[in-house]
């Protein structure tokens, strides 16, 4: 914590206000995620606390009652997670809301490597203030933990030709591979083509990560 705090003092101010104006957008996006996410206004939302709370209750994965597999399962077991812990179900849209300051501080720190510049952090509010990524945060729907998997995965990717991944690396790829296909299953291509692009990109260091990333995914 006190190596954080000289990182934050050292900065410009410039770059300090910045930071504080992310923040102070990322704490605005949460708030008004969990003053405007309850009562759940759609079906959707229903089924997945529905299910969450039936995984909670050990009954297992069912929906109105009876085993289902209509529902993508990642989304209902982080939901059924965090209920678990005691978390009241009026402050489940903050998981989302959280879900995309993560994919957004992801992008930030993407479009300063892509750019070698300070300025490629203007990727992060983009992300985070983009009307669709904000409204579907005040909800419960999987896009924000989809996005954030996904951002990730494209993180790890501008790292690949950098040199040999770590195990622990190809492990975290692999479950983001995982929550991607099991949260939204649309976004089940994109983040194939992402894995293999970084599989290519591992040269000499192709079947370590296969195995590592394939115990994961």
């Amino acid at each position: 914590m006190p190596r954080i705090l000289d990182s934050l003092r050292a900065l410009p101010r410039s770059h300090a206000v910045a930071l504080a104006m992310f923040a102070a957008a990322s704490l605005l996006v949460i708030a008004y995620a969990v003053h405007s996410g309850t009562p759940l206004r759609y079906s959707d939302e229903k089924e997945y606390v529905e299910i969450a709370r039936g995984i909670v209750a050990g009954d297992g994965y069912r929906l109105y009652g009876a085993d289902s597999a209509y529902r993508p399962p990642a989304w209902p077991l982080l939901l059924a997670a965090f209920l678990a812990v005691g978390v009241p179900e009026s402050l489940l849209p903050a998981v989302s809301a959280a879900l995309l300051v993560i994919a957004a501080v992801s992008a930030g720190v993407l479009g300063v490597r892509i750019t070698r510049c300070a300025l490629g952090a203007i990727a992060a509010p983009f992300v985070l203030l983009y009307p669709i990524n904000a409204y579907t945060a005040t909800t419960l729907y999987p896009q924000a933990l989809a996005t954030a998997a996904l951002v990730l995965l494209v993180l790890y990717a501008s790292r690949a030709g950098d040199g040999h991944l770590s195990t622990r690396s190809a492990l975290a790829i692999g479950a983001l591979l995982a929550v991607s296909v099991l949260s939204v299953p649309t976004m089940g291509f994109s983040a194939a083509v992402i894995g293999l692009w970084i599989l290519v990109r591992q040269h000499g260091n192709r079947f370590r990560y296969a195995v590592a990333a394939g115990l994961t995914a």
